[in-house]
């Protein structure tokens, strides 16, 4: 007989946590329970009432609130996700200190990133970390949960503007001879992976690096000229420009984005031997039957108007600004 697991999500409306809802609902073996966790404030939200439609009970969960309310909303959960953006670290640690006192059995962090080391070279890392910390100090246990870089990441942009809905960059910035092998993974793989990851007992207490397949960025490149028979325009930075500017006083999104090309593309770190060396589970070795969506299926269905699309994401204004910071403007 199959089991059920009850599963609470918050951000089960975004982009990760819509992913890990779907794949939770298709499991037959085990059975899926799904909760999302909602913020008061966004309760009446239409994404909240698809969210309900989708067979997802819905609760509110004030993390400012009191905490005996929330132990109460916790209460008989199995398993509690986080997957929020940008990361609120107070929030999380307070719904840690609720997960614990309801008995939940594991914790996922808001982690879903590239593999980079704790400290010292990237600030959301950082952030992140200081919640792995309190989850080690409390005793509750957890698994973290690294991705790398989505596809939407990687798939560039075309002269036709075909592939704009699905290529979340506005300005392809080609870091050095664009040559680091870096893990991606197409966003509704993340969720499969999950589905796997947070009833198997080799996971508890430990960090799981679920990706898809290793590219370069001119691999990227190469297979979106391919599917599309377009050129793409790309703008070559110097990693030593990149280091730099990491380390500027820029604005904390830019900042942000920086850093991910420093961890990626100049340091190397989202790879998988790396992430083995950080003390990493490999995903691929823990699931090896789980079938991952190649980059190049992805851009097919870009191109076909399929898949994740929700609406060109670029920022011409936010790209020009890095392009600047750069010098390649």
């Amino acid at each position: 007989m199959s089991i059920t697991i009850k599963v609470a999500i918050l951000g089960a409306t975004g982009r990760t946590g819509s992913s890990i809802v779907s794949a939770l609902l298709a499991s037959s073996d085990p059975k899926f329970e799904v909760t999302g966790l909602i913020r008061p404030s966004s309760i009446d939200k239409s994404s909240t009432t698809d969210l309900a439609k989708r067979d997802v009970k819905v609760v509110v969960a004030d993390l400012h609130g009191p905490q005996d309310a929330l132990v109460s909303v916790l209460k008989g959960i199995d398993v509690v996700i986080v997957s929020i953006s940008p990361p609120i670290t107070s929030d999380e640690i307070t719904l840690a200190d609720a997960a614990l006192k309801a008995g939940v059995k594991r914790f996922v962090p808001n982690a879903w990133a590239p593999v980079a080391p704790p400290r010292g070279v990237m600030m959301l890392r950082e952030s992140k970390e200081d919640v792995l910390d309190h989850l080690k100090k409390i005793y509750l246990p957890f698994t973290h949960i690294d991705t790398g870089f989505w596809h939407e990441v990687m798939i560039t942009r075309v002269p036709s503007g075909k592939l704009d809905k699905v290529a979340e960059f506005g300005i392809p910035f080609v870091i050095g001879e664009g040559n680091t092998p870096t893990a991606i993974i197409d966003i509704f793989d993340i969720g499969a992976y999950v589905a796997r990851i947070i009833v198997d007992p080799r996971t508890l207490n430990r960090m799981v690096f679920a990706y898809g397949e290793v590219l370069t960025q001119k691999e990227a490149i190469a297979t979106v000229e391919r599917v599309t028979g377009e050129k793409v325009a790309f703008v070559e930075v110097a990693p030593e420009k990149v280091v730099k500017v990491a380390a500027s006083n820029i604005s904390f999104l830019q900042k942000a984005i920086v850093q991910y090309y420093h961890i990626a593309y100049v340091r190397g770190d989202n790879q998988p031997a790396k992430a083995r060396f950080l003390g990493y589970l490999d995903g691929k070795e823990l699931y090896p039957d789980l079938k991952v969506k190649p980059l190049e299926e992805s851009v097919r269905d870009g191109l076909a108007g399929r898949g994740y699309q929700d609406g060109a994401v670029g920022n011409p204004e936010f790209w020009t600004e890095i392009a600047e910071a750069f010098d390649v403007a």
